[in-house]
């Protein structure tokens, strides 16, 4: 979705008052003058807006939560088991690039005395703000002081939106222009160019965006114990409520030809029996020994399947683009002029932040029946609900069967194209 914002910033402001005071500060007004066969500078800054932003679909996504639990925190009245879980208020916020002050320079030849040929450098740097981040924290509480954490006891849901920065966008249109001027008889002189050129990117990532991968990560690696039992959980849900990621290893793992053969932590089960059998053989077993073994493998085994790379990206791909600008320039005399330009710049240009497989997440099962070699989960969703061990009941003594606790972090990406608009006050000097 397209949203215009106004150009009224102390920035454009700034730059209109310096090229007002040159007014006054040069010499008297002249008519323009033929500028054919001659170079001309010009130097200039102003405000630059972008058209695009990325729109909360906090109050019309349909979201389902991996359990079918319907919307405990959600402020939604929707259907039960179709709930978004955030608050509907976040449809005013929008990830967007922040306008913010532009800088240009240009040299232009005089071809014939109303057409010159120009070459803009611009350079802009701004915050790309308000990625939406939706966190659920949940706890187990012993309410009653009898050692049972179930779910007749746990603390309501926390939940927060906090919107983060992606990072500081940097963008350097280089445009080649016709520059068309008219009115030679007068010192006020309008002026329309249209030109083509590229849209030159970098994206230096924030580090709140650093924290929320690596939130994300310590949660995915994250080994929950608890009667007798280390397990990791990995779930990520697309908005449909497809579960594009489902793992939760658990150790002591189903031996082989349980049925569950196929999970990736069986693989290590072998392991496990192995040293027993060995402590026993060797005569060094002794109660607990499997409690320590347990979490000895833990991390060995963990690392065949957990993630070490960040799971939400953001690039930004450098574009063709297309230029078009009009405005007026004043004279003072035959060199030195004043200009005030407005600028379309349409680009291909565009900024992406996606939840991907860059994070190499390994499904339990393999894709590939009948082996155990486990594949790297594939997928690249704009919007994902990505939940894990909660941190801080790591070792609860839940008593309820399956009564085991998670966080859920809640993403929404997109995509921002950087087609913009500039408002250039600057100075021109011709020879």
């Amino acid at each position: 979705m397209i949203h215009h914002r106004t150009l009224a910033t102390p920035g454009a402001r700034r730059w209109g008052c310096v090229c007002l005071a040159a007014l006054f500060l040069l010499h008297s007004p002249a008519a323009a003058e033929d500028e054919r066969n001659r170079w001309t500078f010009s130097l200039g800054g102003g405000v630059l807006s972008t058209f695009d932003d990325i729109r909360s679909n906090a109050a019309v996504l349909s979201l389902t939560d991996y359990d079918g639990t319907p919307g405990d925190i959600s402020d939604d009245s929707v259907t039960p088991g179709s709930v978004d879980q955030r608050q509907d208020d976040l449809l005013g916020r929008e990830t967007s690039a922040e306008e913010s002050q532009t800088f240009n320079l240009g040299v232009s030849y005089g071809l014939t005395p109303w057409l010159s040929l120009q070459v803009d450098l611009g350079y802009y740097r701004g915050n790309v703000s308000n990625l939406d981040t939706f966190r659920i924290d949940q706890r187990y509480i012993d309410d009653n002081f009898d050692n049972v954490y179930d779910l007749r006891h746990r603390t309501p849901f926390h939940d927060a939106s906090v919107p983060i920065s992606v990072g500081e966008l940097q963008q350097v249109p280089l445009t080649f222009s016709a520059i068309f001027r008219f009115r030679r008889d007068s010192p006020f002189n309008p002026i329309l160019g249209a030109g083509v050129g590229w849209v030159f990117t970098n994206l230096e990532e924030s580090q709140a965006f650093a924290d929320l991968n690596a939130e994300i990560l310590r949660g995915l690696q994250r080994t929950q114990f608890s009667g007798g039992t280390l397990s990791n959980l990995q779930r990520i849900t697309d908005v449909n409520g497809t579960q594009v990621v489902e793992s939760d290893c658990s150790l002591p793992a189903k031996r082989l030809g349980s049925g569950f053969e196929l999970l990736a932590c069986a693989k290590g089960y072998a392991f496990l029996e192995a040293a027993i059998q060995a402590a026993k053989d060797e005569g060094t077993y002794y109660p607990g020994l499997e409690e320590e073994l347990y979490q000895q493998f833990a991390e060995p085994l963990n690392a065949t399947f957990i993630p070490t790379r960040p799971l939400v990206t953001a690039e930004v791909d450098d574009g063709f683009a297309y230029q078009l600008t009009g405005g007026a320039e004043y004279h003072f005399n035959d060199r030195w002029s004043v200009y005030m330009l407005g600028r379309y710049l349409a680009t291909k240009a565009t900024l992406r932040v996606r939840i991907s497989d860059n994070g190499n997440l390994f499904t339990a099962r393999p894709t590939d029946p009948g082996t155990e070699t486990v594949q790297p989960v594939m997928f690249n969703l704009k919007e994902a609900l990505i939940e894990f061990n909660a941190e801080g009941n790591l070792e609860p003594p839940l008593t309820q069967q399956g009564a085991t606790l998670d966080d859920e972090i809640f993403i929404q990406g997109g995509d921002i194209n950087l087609s913009s608009f500039s408002l250039i006050f600057g100075l021109r000097y011709t020879f």
